[in-house]
Protein backbone atom coordinates (compact mmCIF):
# COMPACT_ATOMS: atom_id res chain seq x y z
CA UNK A 1 0.00 0.00 0.00
CA UNK A 2 3.06 2.42 0.67
CA UNK A 3 3.58 2.54 -3.30
CA UNK A 4 0.07 3.46 -4.02
CA UNK A 5 0.32 6.48 -1.44
CA UNK A 6 3.68 7.15 -3.18
CA UNK A 7 2.14 7.24 -6.04
CA UNK A 8 -1.06 9.38 -5.25
CA UNK A 9 0.95 11.91 -3.91
CA UNK A 10 3.14 12.16 -6.77
CA UNK A 11 -0.14 12.54 -8.61
CA UNK A 12 -0.73 15.38 -6.42
CA UNK A 13 2.16 17.51 -6.90
CA UNK A 14 1.75 17.88 -10.19
CA UNK A 15 -1.75 18.31 -9.95
CA UNK A 16 -2.43 14.98 -12.19
CA UNK A 17 -5.61 12.61 -11.57
CA UNK A 18 -5.39 9.27 -12.09
CA UNK A 19 -8.10 6.88 -14.01
CA UNK A 20 -8.82 3.25 -13.19
CA UNK A 21 -10.01 1.43 -16.43
CA UNK A 22 -11.07 -2.15 -16.99
CA UNK A 23 -10.10 -4.45 -19.52
CA UNK A 24 -11.54 -8.06 -20.19
CA UNK A 25 -8.48 -10.85 -20.24
CA UNK A 26 -9.31 -10.96 -24.08
CA UNK A 27 -8.82 -7.70 -25.25
CA UNK A 28 -5.94 -6.50 -27.31
CA UNK A 29 -4.69 -4.47 -23.86
CA UNK A 30 -4.86 -6.74 -21.44
CA UNK A 31 -3.31 -9.80 -23.54
CA UNK A 32 -0.22 -7.51 -24.48
CA UNK A 33 -0.32 -6.69 -20.59
CA UNK A 34 -0.41 -10.62 -19.60
CA UNK A 35 2.23 -11.91 -22.18
CA UNK A 36 4.84 -9.73 -20.25
CA UNK A 37 4.25 -12.78 -17.11
CA UNK A 38 4.16 -15.72 -19.77
CA UNK A 39 7.54 -16.13 -20.47
CA UNK A 40 9.17 -19.40 -18.93
CA UNK A 41 10.68 -19.05 -15.54
CA UNK A 42 13.82 -20.63 -16.56
CA UNK A 43 14.75 -20.66 -13.05
CA UNK A 44 12.14 -22.71 -11.69
CA UNK A 45 12.68 -26.42 -10.92
CA UNK A 46 10.02 -29.24 -9.40
CA UNK A 47 10.41 -32.24 -7.94
CA UNK A 48 10.18 -35.18 -10.19
CA UNK A 49 6.97 -36.88 -10.43
CA UNK A 50 8.22 -40.32 -8.97
CA UNK A 51 10.38 -38.15 -5.89
CA UNK A 52 6.97 -36.20 -5.41
CA UNK A 53 4.43 -39.18 -5.28
CA UNK A 54 7.27 -41.07 -2.60
CA UNK A 55 6.66 -38.54 -0.36
CA UNK A 56 2.52 -38.95 0.30
CA UNK A 57 3.55 -42.70 2.06
CA UNK A 58 5.33 -41.61 5.02
CA UNK A 59 3.20 -42.98 8.28
CA UNK A 60 3.08 -39.27 10.38
CA UNK A 61 0.94 -38.49 7.76
CA UNK A 62 -1.84 -40.84 8.79
CA UNK A 63 -3.19 -41.52 5.11
CA UNK A 64 -3.42 -37.31 4.82
CA UNK A 65 -2.99 -36.28 1.19
CA UNK A 66 -1.85 -32.73 -0.20
CA UNK A 67 -4.24 -30.33 -0.21
CA UNK A 68 -2.46 -27.41 -1.75
CA UNK A 69 0.89 -26.40 -4.18
CA UNK A 70 2.38 -23.43 -2.20
CA UNK A 71 4.74 -22.30 -4.69
CA UNK A 72 3.79 -23.36 -8.23
CA UNK A 73 2.07 -21.73 -11.69
CA UNK A 74 -0.27 -23.99 -14.35
CA UNK A 75 2.79 -25.31 -15.84
CA UNK A 76 4.73 -26.48 -12.76
CA UNK A 77 1.40 -27.53 -10.02
CA UNK A 78 1.96 -30.86 -8.90
CA UNK A 79 -2.01 -30.60 -7.67
CA UNK A 80 -5.11 -29.41 -8.44
CA UNK A 81 -5.34 -26.16 -6.10
CA UNK A 82 -1.72 -24.16 -6.09
CA UNK A 83 -1.10 -20.64 -5.20
CA UNK A 84 0.59 -18.65 -7.70
CA UNK A 85 3.25 -15.63 -7.77
CA UNK A 86 1.10 -13.98 -10.29
CA UNK A 87 -1.82 -14.73 -11.83
CA UNK A 88 -2.41 -18.41 -13.65
CA UNK A 89 -5.11 -20.08 -15.07
CA UNK A 90 -6.90 -22.21 -12.27
CA UNK A 91 -4.66 -20.87 -9.18
CA UNK A 92 -6.75 -21.00 -5.65
CA UNK A 93 -4.62 -17.48 -4.74
CA UNK A 94 -1.80 -15.20 -5.96
CA UNK A 95 1.09 -14.44 -4.10
CA UNK A 96 1.87 -17.27 -1.59
CA UNK A 97 2.42 -15.14 1.30
CA UNK A 98 -0.58 -13.64 1.23
CA UNK A 99 -2.36 -16.89 1.51
CA UNK A 100 -3.64 -18.62 4.69
CA UNK A 101 -1.42 -21.79 5.14
CA UNK A 102 -2.86 -22.95 8.69
CA UNK A 103 -5.83 -24.32 9.46
CA UNK A 104 -6.00 -28.23 10.47
CA UNK A 105 -7.65 -29.61 6.99
CA UNK A 106 -4.75 -28.07 5.21
CA UNK A 107 -1.66 -30.08 4.39
CA UNK A 108 1.16 -28.15 2.31
CA UNK A 109 3.48 -29.42 -0.20
CA UNK A 110 5.79 -26.50 0.07
CA UNK A 111 8.85 -26.83 -2.31
CA UNK A 112 9.69 -22.71 -2.50
CA UNK A 113 12.77 -21.14 -4.33
CA UNK A 114 15.38 -21.94 -1.86
CA UNK A 115 16.31 -18.18 -1.18
CA UNK A 116 12.88 -17.54 0.45
CA UNK A 117 13.32 -20.28 2.88
CA UNK A 118 13.70 -18.21 5.78
CA UNK A 119 10.40 -16.14 4.87
CA UNK A 120 8.72 -19.99 4.40
CA UNK A 121 9.62 -21.48 7.71
CA UNK A 122 8.62 -18.14 9.25
CA UNK A 123 5.32 -18.28 7.98
CA UNK A 124 5.09 -21.96 8.78
CA UNK A 125 5.94 -21.27 12.45
CA UNK A 126 3.12 -18.30 12.67
CA UNK A 127 0.26 -19.93 11.13
CA UNK A 128 0.95 -23.29 12.48
CA UNK A 129 0.69 -24.89 8.96
CA UNK A 130 0.89 -28.58 8.31
CA UNK A 131 3.09 -29.34 5.22
CA UNK A 132 5.80 -31.33 4.32
CA UNK A 133 8.56 -28.92 3.24
CA UNK A 134 11.12 -29.57 1.15
CA UNK A 135 14.62 -27.95 2.11
CA UNK A 136 18.32 -27.92 1.74
CA UNK A 137 20.65 -28.99 3.86
CA UNK A 138 23.23 -25.65 4.63
CA UNK A 139 23.87 -23.81 7.23
CA UNK A 140 21.95 -21.06 7.74
CA UNK A 141 20.29 -18.61 10.37
CA UNK A 142 16.73 -20.46 9.22
CA UNK A 143 17.44 -23.95 10.12
CA UNK A 144 17.46 -23.62 13.93
CA UNK A 145 13.70 -22.77 13.40
CA UNK A 146 12.44 -26.06 12.40
CA UNK A 147 14.11 -26.98 15.48
CA UNK A 148 11.59 -25.31 17.21
CA UNK A 149 8.15 -26.85 15.26
CA UNK A 150 6.82 -30.38 15.04
CA UNK A 151 8.88 -31.80 12.15
CA UNK A 152 7.56 -35.49 12.43
CA UNK A 153 9.87 -37.08 9.76
CA UNK A 154 12.97 -36.07 8.12
CA UNK A 155 13.57 -37.69 4.84
CA UNK A 156 16.63 -37.44 2.80
CA UNK A 157 15.65 -37.23 -0.93
CA UNK A 158 17.73 -38.97 -3.99
CA UNK A 159 20.43 -36.83 -4.92
CA UNK A 160 20.57 -38.01 -8.59
CA UNK A 161 17.74 -36.06 -11.19
CA UNK A 162 16.12 -34.43 -8.42
CA UNK A 163 14.94 -31.76 -9.68
CA UNK A 164 13.23 -31.39 -13.81
CA UNK A 165 11.92 -28.23 -15.51
CA UNK A 166 8.26 -27.73 -15.30
CA UNK A 167 6.41 -28.92 -18.58
CA UNK A 168 6.00 -25.92 -21.10
CA UNK A 169 9.29 -24.47 -19.45
CA UNK A 170 12.06 -24.91 -22.27
CA UNK A 171 15.68 -24.63 -21.83
CA UNK A 172 17.76 -27.19 -21.11
CA UNK A 173 18.75 -29.52 -19.04
CA UNK A 174 15.33 -31.08 -17.90
CA UNK A 175 16.83 -33.01 -15.47
CA UNK A 176 19.38 -31.89 -12.87
CA UNK A 177 20.72 -32.87 -9.68
CA UNK A 178 21.31 -29.83 -6.85
CA UNK A 179 25.25 -29.33 -5.37
CA UNK A 180 23.81 -30.25 -1.84
CA UNK A 181 21.92 -32.73 -0.08
CA UNK A 182 17.77 -31.93 -0.09
CA UNK A 183 15.69 -33.60 2.71
CA UNK A 184 11.84 -33.35 3.00
CA UNK A 185 10.47 -32.33 6.63
CA UNK A 186 6.97 -33.52 7.45
CA UNK A 187 5.92 -30.51 10.29
CA UNK A 188 2.48 -31.44 11.73
CA UNK A 189 1.11 -29.58 14.30
CA UNK A 190 -2.17 -31.32 15.06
Amino acid sequence: MMAVDELLCWCAERDLELEVVWYPRESDFQEAADALSKHPDLTQWQLRAEVFNSLWIEQCLGGRQPTVDAFADERSTKLPNFYSPTWSPNSAGIGTFAQPWGGPEQLLYINPPFQLMGRVVQKIREERANCVLVVPIWPRWWMVTPNRMPVRTRRCLPHSGLFERPRGAGGTPMVKSPRYAVEALYIIWD
